[in-house]
């Protein structure tokens, strides 16, 4: 107040056209002020100049004429008696610069705001994070291997060793999804304890490291682990970081598994010049996509799945009828050629006696086996 009043200090008193003063107080009296009319363009200057209005930035005012500030006034009046008085909800009529919205920091949001996501063109058949995810490149067999496999098969006295590469979920038992409970295929354990006895195993599935060995654990007892060849898991398939955590089409090709100097080694005739091959080697698995590089060397079983109705019976489920097949392969010297030829599916005559441990297909007399326990072929 003390800064207003030297203002006004020593000034002329204001005049109007015809001359009149429109404040006759002294400069330095304490006499009231008199009211100014309305509409009187120095009274409501100093009206703006007492609510201090905030005025807009401008390179060039606008013009204002008697009329300009009548209407100024009459708009100034009416939004003080709606807003009691208070200056800081008055809007002037003129231009005003739009007000900004308080922009927020950029980062991680908190409290009830959030961020919209940001939208990205995607295949909305995949989940987000698999739409931009390149799926590996499907294999296809070389020339070579059509050729061997094209070799007609013939029939062994003695079965010969057989390299069985197992896959897990869908083929021996069923698991949920990110989780660590699984449920098992009828005859489950028999069938691994045969598998163990008889061939070499290895387990080769297309789920995480983590996940494979702690399936195996539960599956295999401790002395069938020891036996294993190898636990293969998604880590062991050649696919990039993107592949890897996306859920892409995945394939098992054996000539990894064949070029493995470990598995190599564990081949029972190995001293004579022998080694693992397409003549001597299955996959086990419920994809034929899955063996798109060697497809004569698959054996494809069913899907295994929540909804699927199997029990164990008689030797004819599905497990047993595997067993029936594998012990029937490994008595010719070409496997990829005789399942070429007689490619596995299920119930079409194959069965097999848990307890007695051979077909049960088979005739009861010696000549139907070997002093090994080979299987009788028919129809070979």
């Amino acid at each position: 107040m003390t800064r207003k009043k030297k203002r006004f200090e020593g000034t002329a008193p204001h005049k109007h056209g015809d001359g009149q003063a429109l404040d006759s107080r002294p400069a330095n009296s304490d006499e009231q002020k008199q009211p100014q009319p309305a509409d009187d363009p120095v009274a409501i200057s100093n009206r703006l100049s007492n609510l201090s209005i905030p005025r807009p930035l401008q390179t060039t005012p606008p013009t204002r004429n008697r009329r300009t500030i009548s209407t100024l006034h009459s708009c100034l009046n009416k939004q003080m008696t709606e807003s009691n008085q208070n200056p800081s909800n008055l809007q002037l009529p003129f231009n005003t610069p739009p007000s900004k919205a308080p922009t927020q920091p950029q980062g991680r949001q908190t409290g009830s705001s959030s961020r919209a996501p940001r939208q990205r063109p995607r295949d909305a058949s995949r989940p987000f994070h698999q739409a931009q995810v390149k799926p590996p490149a499907s294999p296809i067999p070389d020339s070579s291997y059509l050729a061997q496999s094209a070799t007609p098969a013939s029939k062994l006295r003695n079965p010969q060793p057989l390299l069985l590469v197992l896959d897990l979920n869908g083929t021996l038992l069923y698991r949920p999804r990110a989780s660590s409970k699984y449920t098992p295929r009828p005859s489950l354990s028999l069938f691994l304890a045969h598998c163990v006895s008889n061939y070499s195993v290895l387990v080769w599935s297309s789920a995480t490291p983590f996940n494979v060995t702690s399936i195996c654990s539960k599956i295999f007892t401790p002395e069938q682990r020891q036996l294993l060849l190898g636990v293969w898991a998604r880590d062991t398939l050649e696919l990039d970081k993107g592949q890897y955590t996306a859920k892409v089409q995945v394939y098992k090709n054996l000539s990894r598994v064949w070029q493995d100097q470990r598995v190599q080694r564990a081949h029972p005739d190995l001293a004579k010049g022998v080694k693992w091959g397409q003549k001597n080697t299955l996959l086990l698995d419920d994809s034929a996509l899955k063996a798109s590089a060697q497809p004569h060397n698959a054996v494809v079983l069913p899907e295994f799945t929540r909804e699927t109705k199997e029990v164990q019976k008689d030797g004819t489920e599905v497990l047993a009828q595997v067993v029936a097949y594998l012990e029937m392969a490994r008595m010719v010297d070409n496997m990829s050629s005789f399942v070429r030829d007689r490619s596995f599916r299920v119930d079409t005559g194959w069965k097999w006696d848990w307890e007695k441990g051979r077909s049960a297909e088979t005739d009861e007399s010696d000549d139907g086996e070997d002093e090994q326990g080979g299987v009788k072929l028919e129809g070979i």
